[in-house]
């Protein structure tokens, strides 16, 4: 009963839970932004503690008007790679917890063994790359952050 208690929380729960903050509330993670965008105001949110920054859109500047929609893309492209790693995640452990039918409990079998483990390896490959590219989104939108503000400051 543990053993199946255990596969579901590493399994479906905790990659859940993951999907739905990263699309609800992005900025628990560290470096996860999110925004809410009215008419004329954008609001991108850092983390839970702090205070949003706020951008005005103006229609009739069309570079403010560029600027922040080129940073809601980069805020959505970072939401798709936290769905992108919950999911490989769980297919990971999948692989994990059924790797005793993927090759029986003889050592002799090495086929099983040698593809087990270069799917095990292709896929943390695939999660350390979707962490990496994850950490140089959080760059890139503070970098357009930064930029706004200095935008903001000049006008």
């Amino acid at each position: 009963m543990k053993r199946l208690s255990a596969i579901i929380l590493v399994v479906f729960i905790l990659p859940l839970a993951v999907i739905f903050a990263s699309h609800y509330q992005q900025e628990v993670f560290p470096g996860g932004y999110s925004y809410e965008k009215d008419d004329d105001v954008l609001e991108v949110y850092r983390g839970l503690n702090e205070a949003p920054d706020t951008f005005h859109i103006a229609p009739e500047n069309s570079s403010m008007k560029l600027e922040p929609l080129l940073l809601i893309h980069e805020i959505q492209s970072q939401q798709n790679l936290l769905f992108q790693i919950a999911l490989v995640f769980q297919i990971l452990a999948l692989l994990i917890i059924k790797r005793k039918s993927i090759y029986p409990k003889s050592w002799s079998d090495v086929d099983g063994v040698i593809l087990f483990r270069i799917g095990a390896s292709v896929l943390i490959l695939i999660l350390l790359l979707l962490l990496y590219i994850y950490t140089q989104s959080a760059e890139s939108i503070n970098a357009f952050l930064e930029q706004l503000k200095t935008y903001g400051a000049e006008e």
